[in-house]
């Protein structure tokens, strides 16, 4: 009798880094019951689509991405999961998917795997999980020197734009004790850095018991890893977080901590104080100039990133006008410019003053431009510095540089030898050219 074949499955993700991390649990898990993880292709069995939906772009690319699979493989099943699954499922039923797996129901996963004959909506009330959910495998995830790991997940907000808290429920975070065990497994794997994330990060450990924070849980992980011998050079990174939870101590532990790398990037959205108290966001603009010249004063060469939006309802020309003036005015590094989008289900799809879609695109471009400006402003400042790199791998065959990042989130290129990938190496910046950061290095290790 011939040996059953595995079932080959392929899992696609669109979205944020929490969606990466989930998805990379859901190919770990199919491995250990005996599946074969490939790329899209003709000869997948199944198609797992985890899905984002935080703009209209997103739901767009979630169907595109399903018809594209569907045309590829039409005998192949096909699951679609993640946050469209969650708030939008009947959109999805009209493309006559398989499944439709929701949040709440991913772990229904492998049921559905295990049997796939039939189909159905698997989509629960989202608000009613409490509780991080912690049971599945992980092995890392995203290159071979650094991973993603999610610690909380969640949103209480609710500003009045986003869908996020319909999508992914309560705040619920991973224990203190699971956060360092995973952390010493990624260790162990050979991980060099570890990106904590999470929907709404600063809310780590508020329904924990024993009054745990974010603070507390980077200064656990600073006393157990930051002076142990078998951490490897460990570099710990932020993916998110708040304006209202960077406190002056929050600071001062990045200033002196041996792990964490000098990298903030906070959700902005609008530069009008106006907007930000329609948006339903909890500081103004005097704030946001204050909290940068705090960073800059005990961080001068961290790279700080801000989200902003255009074309938030009622944003007069004026407003915009206002939010341009905030961040010419203050010491920023970069920018990711999102349009507003409507979410329906949200109060600012209600809102009246909604703007025309050239309008936001014409924001959006000139937002971008300012980007770019500060992105290369901040990267001719760091010319002639001597700066840690992680390398990550060669950029390709033609020129064979080594591409890695700063601990500051530069990503520089260099000459140098493969052994190279996978460690720190001491790189002297000497140049910016069209856009990009070159380097020389100039460590023991780097054979120079």
């Amino acid at each position: 009798m011939k040996e059953e074949k595995a079932l080959k499955i392929s899992v696609y993700t669109l979205g944020c880094k929490s969606n990466q991390y989930d998805s990379a649990l859901l190919r770990d898990g199919a491995s250990l019951r005996g599946l074969r993880v490939v790329p899209p292709s003709k000869e997948t069995d199944v198609f797992v689509v985890n899905t984002c939906t935080v703009t209209g772009k997103s739901n767009y690319q979630a169907r595109q991405a399903i018809r594209r699979f569907k045309a590829l493989n039409p005998l192949a099943t096909l699951v679609v999961t993640g946050c469209y699954a969650q708030v939008y499922p009947e959109e999805i039923s009209r493309l006559n998917v398989d499944y439709i797996i929701g949040n709440t129901d991913k772990k229904r996963l492998w049921e559905v795997l295990s049997n796939i004959s039939g189909g159905g909506i698997f989509v629960g009330d989202i608000r009613g999980e409490v509780e991080f959910d912690d049971s599945a495998h992980f092995d890392g995830v995203f290159n071979r020197t650094r991973s993603y790991l999610k610690i909380q997940d969640g949103c209480d907000s609710f500003c009045s734009y986003c869908i996020v808290p319909y999508a992914r429920g309560k705040s619920r975070s991973l224990p203190l004790n699971g956060v360092l065990e995973r952390i010493d497994k990624l260790v162990e794997k050979g991980f060099r850095e570890i990106v904590l994330t999470g929907i709404h990060l600063g809310a780590y450990g508020r329904d924990l018991e024993g009054g745990l924070s974010l603070l507390c849980l980077l200064r656990e992980v600073e006393d157990k890893f930051s002076s142990s011998p078998e951490n490897g050079g460990l570099r710990l990174r932020l993916s998110s977080i708040e304006p209202v939870e960077i406190s002056r101590e929050f600071i001062e532990h990045m200033r002196f901590s041996a792990l964490l790398c000098h990298h903030l990037h906070i959700p902005l959205q609008s530069g009008s104080g106006r907007i930000l108290k329609l948006m339903k966001r909890p500081y103004s603009p005097v704030y946001i100039r204050e909290l940068i010249s705090d960073i800059r004063e005990e961080l001068p060469s961290a790279s700080i990133g801000m989200d902003v939006m255009a074309g938030f309802p009622g944003e007069s020309e004026d407003d915009f006008n206002s939010t341009c003036e905030l961040l010419s005015g203050i010491d920023v590094s970069y920018l990711h410019v999102f349009p507003f989008s409507k979410r329906k289900g949200t109060p600012a799809a209600e809102y009246p003053g909604q703007v025309i879609k050239r309008t936001i695109k014409d924001r959006c471009r000139r937002l971008r431009e300012l980007g770019e400006e500060k992105r290369h402003s901040f990267y001719k400042k760091n010319i002639g510095t001597k700066t840690s790199v992680l390398v990550e791998g060669r950029t390709d065959k033609v020129d064979g540089l080594l591409k890695g990042f700063t601990r500051n989130y530069i990503p520089v290129f260099f000459k140098g030898d493969e052994f190279l990938v996978g460690k720190e190496v001491d790189v002297v910046i000497e140049s910016v050219k069209k856009g990009k950061v070159f380097g020389s290095p100039k460590s023991r290790d780097s054979g120079i």
